[in-house]
């Protein structure tokens, strides 16, 4: 199948879903002449959706299907209930359609027409007003899970107020939390990672905030009074100092939480990285607490002040 078939094919069953859902013992004859399609296809595109379903892909997961009988049933397919929706282009295109059709002479729309001109027409005013919006805040996708939900919502809500929120922010590069006052004005989400864009009033600039490091959010009902301005390619680690470590196999969680970026693999007794840090006395407690899954291999300096300051620490204990 190419792939203009396969998106083709898609798109029919995102759209088939919800049909049936609203046609529950539809006949196979009947649904597909109202898809536009033969009966073989429907029938092979209702084997596909069998496969379709939430993460787990048990049955519990998946879409339930019956059409032995000739008539078409389908369970446990909520999340997909909601019809498709216009594209912008698509909605504009209908609705001047719609406007030069009842335009020409001698031709009057009928009732479900007008009707269905008038859902386009606020359809793509509000498009319009989102549009608008997108311009002076644009808000991507960045969805976290737990408990930094309510954050994102109270940070969500003051981006699209306007409006600043203090909050608890834990600095990782330093091993410090903070408290600040943010103007959120975008949400990116940049290499599997949500963050906030913002200007932050402490550092009087415009600052990237991860939000599962946003310990509190707290609303201000004070007007933000700066702008977004272009979006710049971020790097989160562009001034920092790297440091070259190597990492042990029960090490690896290091790589997840603190952005070590792989350098090798091919060790089976560890891992090559480089982990940029702002603080070098992080670094060095980071390595004493890891107890040996990490070694910092780059730096001398550092090496010789981690073992002396692990020689000091048992020294302590052998002194009790």
């Amino acid at each position: 199948m190419s792939t203009q078939n396969a998106l083709v094919r898609f798109a029919r069953l995102l759209a088939l879903v919800p049909f049936l859902q609203t046609h529950q013992g539809i006949a196979i004859d009947e649904a597909a002449e109202s898809m536009g399609i033969t009966e073989r296809e429907l029938v092979s595109d209702l084997h596909l959706m069998w496969m379709c379903g939430l993460p787990g892909y048990t049955h519990l997961e998946l879409i339930d299907l019956d059409f032995e009988s000739g008539h078409i049933s389908i369970e446990n397919a909520d999340t997909l209930a909601k019809p498709l929706s216009l594209t912008s282009d698509e909605a504009i295109a209908l609705s001047m359609g719609l406007s030069l059709l009842g335009a020409l002479p001698n031709v009057e729309l009928n009732e479900d027409l007008r009707s269905a001109q008038a859902k386009i027409q606020a359809g793509v005013q509000r498009a319009s007003e989102m549009a608008q919006l997108k311009r002076q805040v644009l808000v991507v996708s960045a969805r976290p899970t737990g408990q930094n939900t309510a954050h994102f919502k109270t940070i969500e809500s003051a981006i699209l107020r306007s409006e600043q929120v203090e909050i608890e922010y834990y600095v990782s590069s330093r091993d410090e939390m903070t408290s600040r006052t943010i103007e959120p004005m975008l949400l990116r989400l940049i290499d599997g990672i949500s963050y906030v864009e913002a200007w932050c009033l402490q550092a009087e600039d415009r600052r990237l905030f991860r939000l599962d490091r946003i310990y509190g959010a707290v609303p201000l009902s004070t007007a933000r009074s700066h702008e977004l301005g272009p979006v710049a390619a971020f790097d989160e680690e562009l001034e920092l100092p790297k440091y070259q470590i190597s990492l042990a196999p029960s090490g690896r969680w290091i790589i997840e939480r603190y952005g070590a970026k792989v350098l090798s693999e091919a060790d089976p007794s560890g891992v090559a990285a480089t982990l940029a840090v702002g603080d070098r006395n992080w670094l060095l407690r980071l390595a004493l607490s890891a107890g040996g899954d990490l070694v910092v291999t780059s730096d001398a300096d550092l090496q010789d002040e981690i073992r002396a300051t692990a020689r000091l620490a048992l020294a302590n204990y052998e002194g009790e």
